[in-house]
């Protein structure tokens, strides 16, 4: 994690960078990737998303703690607390994403800011004495991750598949997208222009 500037030179901007190095750390201490790739996937994943919400997200942990089945089968504590663990991640990455977005150093910037740095704190204390015996864990998490994504990158196959079908009916890509936010999956213009931007440009390269 980078050196946290002196308090006397904090902003709002600082310290919701701070705690997304923070969760970048956290999600390299589970095995999930590198510290890069949970703000290549992850964070950049949340920031294109114009819905996203630490109260949102915040919904989905309560949701996540009363789970009593994971995969069809009964949730073991283990899987329960990665589980958990990936969506404090969540918390507190939406709330950073937040006071990014707001007016620096305004008090609604320093209002995400802090729920970002308290759901961090939160996270730390969940994942004490992790860093020594990560491997049990490590599978868990790593389900937990993918599950938590699983539901995006559903969405995401289905607005592909649809634009793969319907491409000729529509002028443009922007038209398309103001088509299928909201009634092909429930996701935002911008994201669904990203993914048929994204999935155009690996046709025109012969990779998709």
């Amino acid at each position: 994690m980078n050196d946290r500037p002196a308090r006397e030179e904090r902003t709002s901007f600082t310290e919701a960078c701070y705690v997304s190095d923070g969760l970048a750390s956290a999600w390299e201490l589970f095995g999930l990737e590198s510290h890069y790739a949970f703000f290549d996937f992850i964070f950049k994943e949340m920031w294109d998303c114009e819905s996203t919400s630490g109260d949102g997200k915040y919904k989905v942990l309560k949701e996540t703690e009363n789970l009593t089945e994971w995969d069809g089968k009964p949730i073991t504590s283990k899987v329960k607390s990665a589980l958990i663990q990936i969506a404090i991640i969540e918390v507190a990455c939406a709330f950073a994403i937040q006071s990014l977005k707001t007016k620096k150093n305004s008090k609604l910037a320093w209002s995400y800011a802090c729920e970002a740095n308290l759901w961090l704190g939160l996270l730390k204390g969940t994942m004490t004495g992790y860093a020594q015996a990560p491997d049990d864990s490590s599978k868990f998490a790593k389900a937990g991750a993918a599950a938590r994504h699983a539901e995006n990158h559903q969405m995401k196959a289905e607005i592909i598949k649809w634009w793969s079908e319907n491409r000729n009916n529509y002028k443009s890509m922007d038209a398309a997208a103001e088509q299928a936010a909201g009634k092909i999956a429930p996701v935002a213009f911008r994201t669904a222009r990203k993914w048929i931007g994204d999935h155009n440009k690996k046709q025109r390269a012969g990779t998709a």
